[in-house]
């Protein structure tokens, strides 16, 4: 896919594949927020919070005549437009819902932020094992030699939402990586760079399932304290991040289409939040589960 910078800030954010069936809360700058179906193929958004008693409308909330309508007090509130593009669903957290979404997305929600984003495409890679893969916590040091991850980290999960942190030691004195996965559609993977407690950058990745054997990808680089200002650091960072992706990919290229889940024997402790992704997938997309992965 083509990858071009634009010289202007875009407040386009993008949100999640359009295969939404109820109400699911999303985050947009630290703001929650309710995203839904409201008929016919469409998408609309809403505070998440009812501004009557504060209650949750991705969770008590129901659709009715294209509005999202309280569980609490059936107040109705009329949401704001969704666009419809590169298999995505996006949200203009500005006020001109006019503008067209370009090839790449440059914005600031904070200053001192530099964010970039841009896509991949990955085809002939089963799209459930590329997440698995990412799952795996050795495989950062294992796969990609030049990543300073060292040892086991320390794994915190979080069933309720879905979550689980990887936190690593790193071969750079002060420095620590913190790996957030999230096991929902599209799937999510951050990775967070701090010395010295001072976050230095992300970079969030999101999986995208095409078909069985195709998988395309959304990143998204923040920068903070470590800027490469104008678009040659773009490049730089894109380009780096491409080398582990390839990597990856040739790692789940080699695994076969024969091979089944069933046929891994994982270590007690160690992959508990490999079964649970594993189990949501089963259970929550049962059809994506049988296409996605070939039994």
């Amino acid at each position: 896919m083509r990858s071009i910078v634009f010289p202007v800030q875009c407040s386009w954010v993008p949100l999640a594949p359009p295969t939404r069936s109820k109400p699911q809360q999303v985050t947009i700058h630290d703001k929650k927020y309710c995203l839904f179906e409201t008929g016919k193929g469409g998408y609309g958004i809403v505070n998440d919070s009812c501004f009557h008693r504060g209650a949750s409308l991705s969770k008590t909330g129901t659709v009715r005549d294209g509005c999202m309508q309280c569980g609490y007090h059936a107040k109705k509130t009329r949401p704001r437009k969704i666009q419809h593009r590169h298999h995505l669903l996006w949200y203009d957290d500005g006020l001109d819902e006019t503008g067209e979404i370009p090839d790449s997305w440059e914005f600031s929600p904070i200053a001192d932020n530099r964010v970039f984003i841009y896509t991949d495409d990955f085809p002939g890679t089963n799209p459930l094992m590329m997440v698995e893969n990412t799952l795996d916590w050795a495989h950062l040091a294992t796969v990609h030699a030049f990543s300073f991850a060292e040892g086991e980290p320390r794994v915190v999960i979080d069933e309720k939402e879905n979550t689980a942190l990887y936190i690593y030691d790193t071969k750079i004195d002060g420095t620590t990586l913190i790996v957030e996965n999230q096991f929902w559609e599209p799937w999510n993977t951050c990775l967070r760079f701090y010395l010295n407690e001072t976050h230095l950058f992300s970079l969030h990745f999101g999986w995208i399932p095409v078909n069985g054997n195709h998988t395309q990808l959304v990143v998204r680089v923040t920068r903070t304290h470590l800027k490469w200002t104008g678009h040659i650091g773009d490049f730089v960072l894109k380009l780096v991040n491409s080398l582990p992706l390839e990597e990856d990919r040739v790692v789940v290229q080699s695994i076969g289409d024969t091979r089944t889940w069933d046929d891994d024997k994982l270590l007690p402790g160690v992959d508990d939040f490999v079964k649970l992704y594993r189990q949501a997938v089963r259970t929550n997309f049962p059809v994506t589960y049988s296409l996605y992965f070939r039994k």
